[in-house]
């Protein structure tokens, strides 16, 4: 009777092992709490090649025949006409400092002809009095002593000839004019664009007037040094002033490792300001792995008037379809897929058909589909395959399940 009750005791012990056996096999089979998955949904990815381009611009630098110095009439970047009187040189020091006072006698006879009316005088107080006090009370003090000093520069200005009349004013005026006519050299602009006192001497090396026969040994990035000029005292050869087409610009670049195939229009992004450029290619040439490109640009350039390079996005390609990550990849039977979480929890593997890739994404194509929201199928080397559709349940990483797998 003992016999039997231990018998019978062993049993239970064997039968609950075999259970609890069961049980934990079946929990670590079937049930995964931190098993990730994402939602399978449309999107694109760009085919891009991140380099630094040169800009060509059509730029023509006025250089000084004389010792002397030179009076500027425009600011950096201002549009001018052709034809404009751009600049003036003074061969002698002398007749510069003339200049200079000719430009104070006129600031005198300006004032001196408004004093007449003392209510646009008083006017012109009260309106700086005004702007000085609100920018006071905005605590914008820079501002504000920056009208200040302005204020008393003009002031100043005129303070050497107070006690001249009108009428002496005039002919002290001519009497100055007339000495320095023959002794100034003006200069005008022989183009229509946009003004710059920036000059790299890289302006011969990537003239506009090269393109047709820039090659891929032009690609050269240098160390330019830059030369502003608007200097008091020039020397002869010395460059004045700038003037650029603001119509006319290029870029040239070298793609390394890249055989292009487009020949018409590329998108250019400036990483900069992520502004996108679009661009006609100009010139195309494939040397072995590399391909070297001038494009022309459609706009925006007055944004990089003064740039001479240009670290650049060219945006060779872009896919659309279904994104997914590349972490989710795995190959089956050297087939390409991903587990997806079917409706009754089975874990099931698709194929896929990449069209494009980045380091961290894939953009997969739908297939093709008899209806709107069926899933598409995919063809893959003469057979086909059902793949995945929008909104497929993706695992992250495929390493942690294997299919026909049941997710409680």
């Amino acid at each position: 009777m003992n016999q039997n009750k231990k018998n019978n005791s062993n049993i239970v012990k064997i039968l609950v092992f075999l259970l609890l056996v069961s049980f934990i096999l079946y929990y670590a089979d079937n049930i995964r709490l931190n098993i990730e998955s994402y939602s399978a949904e449309k999107g694109s990815l760009e085919y891009k090649y991140k380099g630094t381009a040169i800009i060509i611009k059509d730029e023509d630098v006025y250089y000084s025949d004389f010792k002397g110095a030179a009076k500027n009439y425009y600011e950096e970047g201002e549009r001018i006409k052709s034809g404009a009187l751009i600049s003036t040189i003074y061969p002698d020091f002398q007749s510069a400092g003339i200049s200079r006072e000719i430009d104070k006698i006129n600031k005198a006879i300006n004032i001196r002809e408004n004093e007449e009316d003392s209510d646009v005088n008083q006017e012109l107080i009260n309106q700086i009095e005004s702007e000085i006090q609100s920018f006071i009370l905005e605590k914008n003090y820079e501002k504000a002593f920056e009208i200040l000093e302005k204020y008393k520069d003009n002031q100043g200005y005129s303070s050497e000839y107070t006690d001249m009349t009108l009428e002496e004013l005039y002919d002290k005026r001519q009497d100055l004019s007339a000495y320095i006519s023959s002794k100034k050299i003006n200069i005008y602009s022989k183009t229509s664009g946009l003004v710059s006192y920036k000059i790299d001497n890289a302006e011969k090396i990537f003239n506009i007037r090269k393109i047709d026969s820039f090659t891929s040994s032009d690609y050269n990035i240098v160390n330019l040094e830059e030369n502003i000029t608007k200097k008091e005292k020039l020397d002869v050869n010395d460059p004045i002033i700038k003037v650029i087409d603001n119509f006319k610009w290029y870029i040239m670049i070298n793609l390394e490792n890249i055989k292009l195939k487009n020949n018409g229009f590329i998108n250019m992004r400036i990483i900069e300001n992520n502004q996108i450029i679009k661009g006609k290619i100009k010139k195309k040439q494939i040397n072995e792995t590399n391909t070297f490109l001038i494009i022309e640009g459609d706009k925006y350039f007055y944004n990089y008037f003064n740039e001479r390079y240009l670290d650049v996005e060219l945006i060779l390609d872009k896919y659309n379809g279904i994104k997914i990550k590349n972490d989710s990849i795995i190959e089956k039977e050297g087939i390409p897929g991903v587990f997806v979480i079917g409706a009754s929890k089975i874990v099931k593997f698709y194929p896929i058909k990449i069209i494009g890739q980045n380091e961290e994404n894939s953009i997969i194509g739908e297939g093709s589909k008899y209806t709107l929201n069926s899933r598409g199928q995919i063809d893959l080397n003469g057979e086909k395959f059902y793949t995945v559709k929008l909104y497929d349940k993706i695992i992250s990483d495929p390493r942690e399940v294997e299919e026909g797998q049941i997710l409680k």
